[in-house]
């Protein structure tokens, strides 16, 4: 398959910012973001083994869940900021009212709501859950963790963060292709 490949108009590669500080913010941001889909992505698989029949014995899951206070999500605020320092540098070519940086601005919003309101409670609650029921993680004890709860928490967090997933996808499309 080939590739085709279209050159920007003068006007439009002269809009571009250049330069190598410009381009290390521009890889800081992208690896910020990618951090963020990988810490959500793992979330969202731990609570999908969660509410599998015994996901509480599996050992990924309690030591996923044993350290879940939220605080991983917190990578999430890195993206505005580093998105702020890239608009900075971008010598007033790029806007905080461009239309695409205000819709990816919106999806991080939805996102961060999402992951606050909803995913890092979850992910409290699953993991005070096992906390209760494990002293020293022994995987019979495991067995007392009140069955139903911990499902409906582990799918809570699974549905919440693969949405963060998905937002965060939606808004790294917008950024890419900044209509």
């Amino acid at each position: 398959m080939a590739t085709m490949v279209v050159p920007l108009s003068e006007a439009a590669a002269a809009r571009l910012p250049t330069g190598p500080g410009f381009d290390l913010l521009l890889v800081a941001h992208v690896a910020i973001v990618v951090a963020a889909l990988a810490v959500f992505a793992i979330g969202a698989v731990c609570g999908t083994r969660g509410c599998a029949p015994g996901g509480g014995e599996a050992p990924s899951v309690r030591r996923y869940f044993a350290q879940a206070t939220g605080r991983t999500g917190r990578v999430l605020y890195a993206i505005p900021a580093s998105g702020a320092i890239l608009v900075g540098a971008s010598g007033g070519r790029f806007s905080w009212l461009d239309p695409w940086l205000l819709a990816a601005a919106s999806l991080w919003l939805v996102a961060t709501a999402v992951f606050e309101l909803v995913a890092a409670p979850a992910e409290r609650r699953t993991a005070a859950l096992l906390d209760t029921a494990v002293s020293g993680c022994a995987p019979a004890a495991v067995a007392s963790i009140p069955a139903k709860a911990f499902r409906d928490s582990c799918r809570t967090v699974a549905i919440a963060e693969g949405f963060v997933v998905a937002v965060l996808v939606a808004a790294a499309a917008v950024m890419t292709a900044k209509p």
